[in-house]
């Protein structure tokens, strides 16, 4: 997981996370860890679709980039309801960001951990070793 649950305390607040997350009747007045590490996870999936494009996954190291990707789109799946326009705008920033990774125009500070290409494009060929000879290129022009 790209972030935890402190992460977001920290940048939302503990009251954001504990009306996003206490799910139960009558409420209990917590943060319901189960429900904050579902969004993390799920948030984690995610990025890690549009990094496997370009990286080795698991990451050897989360970039400070990757962590706030991360509290982007999980604060964003805690939403049920209606979505504030700056956490919208933020989950939005958030994808582009990653289909920006995905398509190799933006680049992560990671060294050596981008995958080599799979082949050069190149075409192929393959034979059985045989030579054609002069002799059965007679009749041929």
């Amino acid at each position: 997981m790209y972030c935890s649950q402190s992460d977001l305390e920290q940048r939302y607040g503990a009251k954001m996370l504990t009306d996003l997350t206490d799910r139960a009747m009558p409420r209990a007045g917590t943060i319901d860890g189960t429900v904050v590490t579902r969004a993390i996870t799920d948030a984690s999936a995610e990025i890690d679709g549009y990094l496997a494009v370009r990286y080795q996954l698991p990451l050897s190291a989360t970039p400070a980039f990757v962590n706030d990707v991360c509290m982007r789109m999980a604060i964003y799946k805690l939403h049920t309801n209606v979505v504030p326009d700056k956490i919208n705008r933020d989950y939005d920033l958030a994808l582009r960001s990653l289909r920006d990774i995905s398509a190799g125009t933006m680049k992560l500070d990671l060294a050596g951990v981008e995958p080599a290409a799979a082949s050069s494009g190149g075409v192929a060929f393959d034979s059985p070793g045989s030579r054609i000879t002069h002799d059965q290129l007679k009749g041929f022009g």
